[in-house]
């Protein structure tokens, strides 16, 4: 019986242990998600002039880029049975910011072209729509199932915040 009680001791002690990799892993990858919203908005927010558009589209474009990869070592993590729910939310949340972000950087060339202004402008705010709607995914589905799995777990882990989870830095982005 000793033995029986050990060995299941150490199952859980793992499987504790494998939940709380995971909540460390993915806190980052949020991280470094917060990270890449700053840099867009700081690209969006920055002066309009001829000397800068391409700098700005090819930071656009590196962050086109380094969301793809986030997306991917999203994709990679490695997951607890317990936390897969979690897990898809999270990897939708980051998909469509990558998506978003890929649009994003097609369309900057053009919003800051006088011709095709208006369009682009339009497209750009429809993506702040999905950022709003990652925004939704990531605080209302992936933090609420994580916190769940982890408390029928009895599992302590230091979660992401509410605020660290957010993409959109203002709702006035909506607002071609």
């Amino acid at each position: 019986i000793l033995l029986v009680l050990a060995f299941k001791g150490c199952l859980n002690a793992r499987k504790e242990r494998n939940m709380q990799d995971y909540v460390r892993s993915s806190t980052e990858l949020v991280d470094l998600s917060k990270a890449e919203s700053r840099r867009l908005f700081s690209i969006l927010q920055a002066p309009s002039d001829q000397n800068q558009d391409v700098d700005r589209e090819n930071q656009a474009n590196t962050l086109k880029i380094d969301s793809a990869t986030l997306s991917d070592r999203a994709r990679n993590l490695d997951v607890p049975d317990q936390l897969s729910k979690a897990q898809d939310y999270f990897v939708e949340s980051l998909d469509l910011r990558r998506d978003a972000l890929s649009i994003i950087a097609e369309e900057l060339p053009k919003a800051t072209a006088q011709e095709a202004r208006r369009e682009s402008t339009a497209r750009i705010a429809d993506m702040m729509r999905v950022f709003d709607a990652s925004d939704v995914l990531m605080r209302s589905r992936f933090l609420v199932e994580l916190s769940n799995a982890l408390d029928k777990e009895n599992v302590t882990a230091t979660l992401p915040s509410k605020s660290s989870l957010a993409f959109l830095t203002d709702v006035q982005w909506l607002q071609p």
